[in-house]
């Protein structure tokens, strides 16, 4: 089970994606949409990764090519964890492809404050 906040970590992409909730990861259309690849993964506030799994809807089971937007996306836990280290080294990587500037800087308590600094601005 994912404890939220969580962040989205598409393969080959240093940008995160933040997600404050179920409800808000559920009424994403572009988690739905997107076809994810084995190395992608949900890494939630405790550090736990989830990977990402296509699970066809009913409807979309009798189309001769799938398609993503007739899909589900359920997570799975993989039974591994990112230490506070790895994952502020993939913020550090985020804020850089953002443009932000004193990223040698970061650094967080804990994985719950690293996670959460990605949250948007209210």
């Amino acid at each position: 089970m994912v404890s939220w906040p969580a962040i989205l970590k598409l393969e080959g992409d240093s940008e995160l994606t933040y997600f404050a909730s179920q409800a808000q990861w559920n009424d994403s259309d572009d988690v739905h949409q997107a076809i994810y690849s084995d190395e992608d993964m949900l890494i939630d506030v405790t550090g736990k990764i989830f990977k990402l799994l296509e699970q066809p809807t009913q409807a979309s089971l009798s189309m001769p090519e799938p398609v993503p937007s007739s899909s589900t996306i359920q997570l799975r836990s993989d039974n591994t964890s990112l230490y506070l280290d790895q994952i502020c080294d993939l913020i550090k990587l985020h804020q850089s492809c953002i443009g932000d500037c004193c990223i040698a800087k970061i650094s967080f308590p804990s994985i719950k404050h690293a996670i959460q600094s990605l949250a948007p601005a209210k």
